[in-house]
């Protein structure tokens, strides 16, 4: 008996008959969706014969960095011990006033470094220190607690970011030294530490959770990555060489498409922002992703499992080197080990159960994901262009020019959301009659939303979408 089985071929006409029929006379374009960076993108699209993959850096799976954030060292230990037994493969060290830390973080300390690090093989794990406004200070810290690695050791991502820390509280931590000689400064400082990893950080998450569009915060990697090779070059390292020393940080949220186009994109803009300088880079970059803070909801946060996987998924799919996922409960506060532990195990499954980190690029060919990394990295570039045209992007955040833009893009969505145009499931489209008890550490006192301190120019803030309807319960 033969099991195979011939269909006969069918062409766009024949797909767009299909679709019209199933429509019962609403017009083909109402399925049409008009991207928040512009650009249109449709149900149909023709494979791309001829596409290429677009690499990572390896092909070994991505690394799956459970973030370190309690304010307790002793029980951030307990965390991170838990975390790499049960499978995660680098840890993310967030301390207080990082960002990453959502309000919580470790203290700023070499004993809690200490303490957080007992019984911890660093010398077989990965890590990562979020950027932070003494990320010189950590890195002394970090290579003195770690002392010498031998050359097979994971790497060590330190995580300098002046820029994206400045965007957030609105103000730079240069003191009265001009920006550009500061930053290579400390790059140099940094350098003198002779740590294998990333030295400087391109974060984009910081913009994504204000508001940013993905082209905004394509711009604004893009941007912060050309200050970065610029602080090198001052330095007299070898672009190439300085390329290398330069991670990119992506928010990856609930829209899978949009977000594994964006990563695909990212590596697009990298590859011309090097060409247009002439440099040859060795390697693609290497790209973490962190999911999304802005699209949870502290509203039935079971639900954010669901956006939380969709995120992984996009991210995987378009070839994250590592990845950080949120607790569901991260809205409410400090999360217990039971929440960490789904945030884990999202990751594991789809490395272990779906396979998703063998393909070298799983989306290459498809029409309509090679038509929106196209479409989105030309607005990612032009959004570049335009934060260079301002002056680069330490002066657009010093005028709010930057700051302008994604304001308009937050409210854009803002209003679509509470318009019922966009729907939050558990907020807007089926909320719990009454919210349940979620065993957390420490509850959320105070919105991520306030500032802190004096501010020289518009700080960039994160802001949830469900916001406005968790005030309104």
């Amino acid at each position: 008996m033969s099991l195979e089985t011939t269909f006969d071929r069918q062409n766009e006409s024949d797909w767009r008959e299909a679709v019209e029929k199933g429509l019962k006379g609403k017009p083909f374009e109402s399925l049409v969706t008009q991207a928040e960076d512009g650009f249109t993108y449709g149900p149909l699209h023709g494979h791309v014969g001829d596409a290429k993959a677009i690499a990572r850096r390896d092909e070994s799976p991505w690394r799956i960095l459970q973030a370190i954030d309690d304010i307790d060292p002793s029980r951030a230990n307990i965390q991170a011990l838990a975390d790499l037994e049960g499978g995660a493969n680098g840890l993310a060290l967030a301390f207080a006033g990082a960002p990453a830390a959502l309000g919580f973080g470790l203290p700023v300390t070499e004993d809690a470094l200490s303490q957080a690090f007992t019984g911890v093989k660093t010398d077989i794990v990965s890590l990562r220190l979020e950027p932070h406004p003494r990320t010189l200070d950590l890195a002394l810290m970090l290579a003195s607690r770690l002392g010498a690695r031998g050359q097979d050791a994971p790497p060590i991502d330190l995580g300098y970011d002046p820029i994206a820390i400045g965007a957030a509280v609105g103000r730079f931590p240069f003191e009265d030294r001009a920006s550009h000689e500061a930053i290579s400064a400390d790059l140099g400082r940094l350098m003198d530490l002779r740590l294998a990893g990333s030295i400087a950080e391109a974060d984009g998450r910081v913009f994504h959770d204000a508001g940013a569009s993905p082209a905004e915060e394509t711009g604004a990697v893009l941007a912060i990555t050309l200050t970065h090779l610029k602080a090198f070059d001052r330095l007299g390292i070898d672009p190439a060489e300085a390329s290398e020393r330069i991670g990119l940080t992506l928010a990856a949220d609930q829209r899978q498409f949009i977000t594994l186009a964006k990563f695909r994109a990212m590596r697009l803009c990298h590859a011309k922002l090097l060409e247009t300088l002439g440099v040859e880079a060795p390697r693609p970059p290497r790209i973490h992703g962190v999911s999304s803070y802005r699209m949870m909801s502290a509203l039935d946060p079971h639900a954010n499992l669901l956006r939380l996987t969709i995120a992984a998924f996009a991210a995987a799919c378009g070839r994250a080197d590592s990845l950080t996922l949120h607790p569901h409960t991260a809205p409410l506060g400090l999360t217990n080990a039971h929440a960490r532990r789904l945030s884990r195990n999202l990751q594991l499954l789809l490395q272990e159960e779906t396979g998703l980190d063998r393909p070298i690029d799983p989306a290459a060919g498809s029409g309509a994901i090679e038509h929106l990394t196209d479409h989105l990295a030309q607005a990612g570039w032009e959004a570049f262009r335009r934060i260079e045209a301002e002056g680069g992007i330490v002066e657009s955040l010093k005028t709010s020019a930057l700051q302008g833009l994604i304001a308009a893009s937050r409210k854009a969505r803002q209003e679509a959301v509470d318009a019922g145009a966009e729907l939050i499931i558990g907020a807007t489209k089926y909320p719990m009659a009454a919210e349940r008890d979620h065993g957390l550490l420490v509850k959320r006192s105070a919105p991520l939303t306030s500032r802190d301190g004096d501010t020289a120019f518009e700080p960039v803030l994160p802001i949830r979408l469900t916001e406005t309807v968790e005030q309104s319960r």
